[in-house]
């Protein structure tokens, strides 16, 4: 088992050396940024890789979801989870924040975890040469944070980490969002 956990932390580190965390959002030359005009944002229960290893470094999916969601909701964004969902408005963009987290225990004192959050949606889409209609998940943003810490502090380290994704998360919605335009003076 420590083998496996050790294989892993090293898979883990590698993503990390070569620059895939955060991700960076880019947008085609005279197209909308990726969350423009996103009106709702669903949070999903948390996925959680190894099972073990997180409830022996206090991390749950529930928990992190509603961390994720009371995070955003203090930035006045407009957030909901699942279980509170409205019916979807057919004028109204919905998009899925969807929260990850894989943690390893490599020692009996320590927690290893990569917490990552990506704004998806599912869509169907027509993609060439094939006129045949495809089910695709549209990702509209995605950033990820590897962090470490002893056991007992673990879960302050998670709430900590989701922080500050839902910090980046929510400055790229605002920034992605319309200008407010004054009222016609």
């Amino acid at each position: 088992m420590m083998n496996a956990n050790k294989t892993a932390l090293c898979c883990f580190l590698s993503f990390a050396a070569f620059g895939f965390v955060p991700l960076a959002s880019a947008h085609a030359e005279a197209s909308a940024p990726a969350l423009f005009g996103v009106k709702e944002i669903q949070i999903e229960h948390a996925r959680m890789g190894n099972a073990a290893a997180s409830a022996a470094c206090g991390t749950s999916g529930g928990e992190i979801a509603k961390m994720v969601e009371d995070s955003l909701k203090m930035d006045n964004l407009p957030v909901f989870s699942m279980v509170n969902a409205p019916n979807e408005k057919p004028d109204s963009v919905r998009i899925t924040l969807l929260p990850e987290v894989t943690t390893l225990q490599p020692t009996d004192k320590s927690c290893v975890s990569w917490l990552s959050l990506s704004a998806q949606s599912r869509n169907t889409l027509l993609i060439s040469p094939l006129p045949t209609p495809r089910h695709a998940m549209v990702t509209y943003w995605s950033g990820g944070v590897m962090i470490s810490s002893n056991v007992s502090s673990h879960s302050r380290t998670i709430n900590e980490a989701v922080d500050k994704l839902c910090a980046q998360f929510s400055r790229q919605y605002r920034l992605d969002q319309p200008p407010v335009l004054p009222a016609g003076k």
